[in-house]
């Protein structure tokens, strides 16, 4: 934190300089070998009278995806009782 709020900045004499190198850039971009144990199809993990949970990793990224869909049902605005409420 101290670093961030004096920062120590080295006086070479000049008055313009190159920035100083950026430690957040990667210098390894080796690519890593693929996993033969990935899934194919999803596999369901849970199933309820209304819904049901369906898991699968990706096999490109390696990142687990979501396709999620919700019904709302509730009286509160009058859903389905008026048009207004309906467009609402």
């Amino acid at each position: 934190m101290q670093a961030l709020l004096k920062p120590v900045v080295a006086d070479n004499g000049l008055r313009l300089d190159l920035p100083n190198p950026n430690e957040l850039i990667p210098r390894n971009f080796d690519l890593t070998e693929k996993d033969s144990q990935l899934p194919v199809h999803p596999c369901l993990l849970t199933e309820w009278s209304e819904s049901e949970v369906w898991y699968k990793q990706d096999n490109k990224f390696k990142l687990p995806k979501a396709h999620i869909t919700a019904f709302v049902y509730t009286n509160d605005c009058q859903v389905g009782l008026t048009t207004n409420a309906n467009v609402f």
